[in-house]
């Protein structure tokens, strides 16, 4: 209807009219129809029956560039049962294994299907956190499957380009979304009989861990949180202070878990170990939580643990060494592995078998090992 045809309606105000003009102008009605007829039924609802179905159906190639180990699945599954839980989980994960990523995808993951409502992500500082948020609104606003099949997260804010501020409608009422530094507020949508949608006013809030986290609440139908991710929050200097220890225990036990003001909370933190006594270890040796490790090497080799002072690896590193001895490039080292990596890999299991060829490397276990023996297995 033009402007000039609602003023001409003889039934309505000029009030009246300009606010039926402002409306028909902010809706979205047209556009999140046709985005709804384009998704992918099938697709959608195996993806929404697991994070692995999740991640598997819509986050590779897009935010992980290569499939996950077996391990890593596993690891998955249980921060996806940690973070629909009522007991506090802690997951222990080594370093470089993307565990930040997995729990940004886990996130969008449970609002996306409507397990959560209002998820709350605290990283050591607020630049750690806000670099979370980035990534999540990447998935959010960028093209993709998972844009296709959730456009009840995604399309209103893709509508908008950029202009959060602006109007919109959808089915008569404002979308209500909200996006900057440290939040997303995903869009409020009625299905055809006026009801909010399940994932309706879903939020991300992040937050660095010195700052304020008491009293998040947001309006109807958001309320206050039901799931909180502690990400990976020390580094080397906060877990070699008693006090920096002692402080982020004592928030996370008077502020974080009070967060739902007395409702259900999922409780997950994400965590690598640094240092004996740290917040990680403190809070594994804590009966309330439940505490899940994933070391980087889960089975050393046989030929370590039957033989550590005369078996083929500690030659292995002989020869190691004596090439740095001289300033050599490994190559006999390299020449001694391949030509005894079946005695020397057997009985070995690693977390992910990561490793670069540049670097001399044509396994994972190879490249840990040389690692530990590198920097000391303390602090390995």
């Amino acid at each position: 209807m033009s402007k000039r045809r609602i003023y001409e309606d003889r039934n309505l105000t000029g009030t009246e009219a300009k606010r039926r003009h402002d409306d028909l102008c902010a809706s979205i009605d047209s556009e999140m129809d046709e985005a709804f007829g384009s998704v992918n039924e099938r697709r959608k609802e195996a993806a929404s029956r697991s994070l692995k179905s999740f991640i598997d159906a819509y986050m590779l190639g897009f935010v992980l560039e290569e499939k996950p180990s077996k391990m890593t699945y596993k690891a998955i599954d249980e921060l996806e049962k940690a973070l629909l839980d009522n007991r506090p989980v802690q997951i222990q994960l080594p370093r470089g294994s993307g565990k930040t990523t997995l729990a940004s995808i886990a996130v969008l993951y449970l609002l996306s299907t409507a397990r959560r409502k209002f998820a709350v992500i605290v990283s050591q500082n607020a630049r750690s956190a806000t670099n979370i948020l980035a990534d999540i609104w990447r998935m959010v606003i960028e093209e993709s499957p998972y844009s296709v099949d959730f456009p009840e997260m995604s399309r209103p804010f893709q509508i908008c380009n950029g202009a959060y501020r602006r109007r919109q409608t959808f089915r008569g009422i404002s979308t209500a979304l909200t996006k900057n530094a440290t939040t997303i507020v995903f869009p409020r949508l009625l299905d055809e009989n006026g009801n909010d949608l399940p994932t309706s006013g879903a939020a991300i809030a992040t937050r660095g861990i010195g700052s304020g986290i008491r009293g998040l609440k947001f309006p109807a139908p958001t309320g206050r949180p039901d799931c909180v991710l502690l990400d990976d929050l020390l580094d080397a200097k906060s877990a070699a202070s008693e006090d920096t220890n002692e402080k982020l225990l004592s928030i996370i036990r008077k502020d974080i878990f009070n967060l739902s003001s007395g409702r259900k909370l999922g409780v997950c933190m994400t965590s690598t170990p640094l240092l004996p006594d740290d917040l990680t270890d403190r809070i594994r040796q804590d009966k309330a939580w439940k505490t899940i490790r994933y070391p980087a090497i889960i089975h050393y080799p046989n030929d370590i643990l039957k033989h550590p002072e005369d078996g083929l690896w500690h030659r292995y590193f002989e020869i190691f060494d004596g090439e740095n001895e001289r300033d050599k490039k490994h190559l006999e080292s390299l020449k001694f592995y391949r030509e005894n990596r079946t005695k020397m890999d057997e009985g070995a299991e690693i977390f992910q078998d990561r490793f670069k060829r540049s670097d001399g490397h044509i396994s994972g276990i190879q490249a840990l090992l040389e690692k530990r023996h590198v920097i000391g297995n303390s602090a390995f």
